[in-house]
């Protein structure tokens, strides 16, 4: 709307139905605004219309990956073999370093966990990721209470993937960098986010090799759920989780996928990449408005608008101007029609990305309270990755109506993760009791191998009752097993027991 008043436009926007044109009326500091903004910061009061921009691209995924695909195939783009490989290398370097500095210090116990720890493998890892999903679909008071034998609250998925006392392990050493790298606070090189830096940046990297978005992109403030003590903790009014550490997150409004954050570490930190704006008009951005009135200006191709609503309104755009548009909006007496800039009602028709991908992680978070800051992150950018691929997943899919959710995904994709491990027995959809109480079984040999030519096994039911009678597991071996269960068992009691009884160690 060009103004034909004064150099600076204060249009008080009037909401009755009777008038639909906006008023406009002047200021008494039209003068020192006008000179500030023309010799200062060339900021010039005109409501030109802005040159077309022509978006020519076409969103698509890039990636090889086909509809064939599974879940673990989507996964690995942002977790590839490279990166198990470093969380494997620093988390038995972190390992090996913490345990031999209790053991100088002996403080090391006899009976401590620390004493059967053992190098981690890759497949562990993938396994450890697997259990992690499981925690986040469904969700426990206590870690312990996944391996809890409590039938009120038992499940199978946890002891089967991985024993309780492997997996708190690795998560109390898991790892990502060399301790001995880290630059002290006193130095000028010192990095707050050391801790999950190489992990961070080649996520945002990898979050947009794969995906070309359409024209329309969110740029917004995200947050890390914590309340422990660190200097860039922050506290958010407007989201459900008010406290956390603060990512700024660039996403696909359309599909809520996240193309680029990055994680803020204070104001002293000068590497953040998205900072704060210099040379904007002051002299508006300090302009008193009434509520429905909004005052610009123009420099280049940019344009600064400010709008009174409930509160002001601050917004620049190099395809917008400052005309208005009306709208109609819901009231205590009906629907009532008023008018807004143009800019602020596309804004909020894709300002929703940033939350739609929040909302996707917020629906199964892996929350625990006793954690490090930078684990929180971590877990919180391993659900982004996990988002990330499923919306490339259902972006492959050409069938329509097909049942595609993030629960099924996540559900395939630990299955498929449980099933990379060779130390423990095969994840499959049939549980443990139903399969051994419910099926078929016959009795065998336990079959030769290489090394030996009779070999001997643990009997599981002889194994489990000492283990819980003493705390120590049994050694009573047996050269017979269950085919179909693949357990080896005693061949008088053992075997009808295990296949008769849901408690077989009683």
């Amino acid at each position: 709307m060009p103004n034909t008043a004064s150099p600076v436009n204060l249009v008080a926007v009037n909401n009755r139905k009777n008038l639909n044109r906006p008023k406009v009326r002047s200021s008494v500091r039209n003068n020192r605004i006008r000179k500030g903004l023309t010799e200062e910061y060339k900021w010039k009061v005109k409501n030109t219309k802005p040159k077309s921009h022509v978006f020519s691209s076409i969103p698509n995924i890039s990636t090889s990956l086909l509809a064939q695909s599974n879940e673990l195939d989507f996964f690995k783009l942002f977790f590839p073999d490279h990166i198990i490989k470093m969380i494997k290398k620093e988390t038995n370097r972190y390992a090996y370093t913490t345990i031999q500095k209790l053991k100088r210090a002996n403080k090391l116990k006899l009976n401590s966990v620390w004493n059967k720890w053992l190098p981690v493998k890759e497949c562990e890892i993938y396994s450890f990721f697997a259990v992690i999903l499981h925690m986040c679909l469904i969700p426990k008071p206590q870690l312990k209470d996944f391996w809890s034998q409590n039938t009120v609250i038992q499940s199978s998925f946890a002891p089967k993937v991985m024993p309780r006392d492997r997996f708190l392990s690795i998560l109390s050493m898991l790892h990502l960098v060399d301790n001995s790298k880290y630059v002290p606070r006193e130095n000028i090189n010192h990095d707050r986010l050391f801790k999950i830096r190489p992990f961070s940046d080649f996520l945002s990297k990898q979050c947009s090799k794969f995906y070309k978005p359409a024209q329309n992109l969110t740029v917004d403030e995200g947050i890390c759920p914590f309340r422990g003590r660190i200097s860039f903790r922050v506290y958010m009014k407007n989201k459900p989780q008010k406290y956390g550490m603060k990512l700024y997150i660039l996403s696909d409004p359309e599909t809520g996928y996240t193309l680029n954050f990055e994680i803020y570490s204070g104001k002293e930190q000068q590497d953040n990449s998205i900072c704060a704006l210099k040379n904007l008009p002051k002299d508006l951005i300090k302009q008193k408005l009434l509520k429905g009135e909004i005052t610009f200006a123009r420099c280049g191709p940019q344009m600064f608008l400010k709008w009174k609503d409930t509160r002001d309104v601050l917004i620049m755009s190099t395809v917008h101007n400052a005309d208005l548009a009306p709208v109609t909006v819901r009231s205590k007496v009906g629907p009532l029609e008023k008018f807004k800039p143009q800019v602020i009602i596309d804004y909020n028709k894709y300002k929703t990305g940033v939350d739609h991908g929040d909302q996707m992680i917020a629906y199964y978070p892996f929350n625990r309270k006793t954690m490090k800051w930078w684990k929180k992150i971590f877990f919180h950018l391993f659900m982004v990755s996990t988002v990330n691929s499923f919306i490339l997943h259902k972006k492959t899919k050409k069938v329509k109506n097909e049942n595609l959710r993030l629960r099924n995904f996540m559900i395939n994709l630990a299955s498929q993760l449980a099933n990379q491990s060779d130390s423990y027995p095969r994840f499959n959809e049939i549980s443990d009791s139903e399969n051994r109480l419910k099926g078929r079984h016959f009795i065998s040999k336990i079959p030769p191998t290489l090394s030996k030519a009779h070999p001997r096994r643990v009997c599981k039911v002889c194994a489990e009752k000492a283990k819980r009678s003493t705390g120590n597991r049994g050694r009573k071996e047996t050269s017979y097993y269950c085919s179909s269960c693949n357990t080896p068992l005693c061949v008088d009691e053992c075997f009808e027991i295990y296949h008769t009884k849901q408690n077989y160690w009683m």
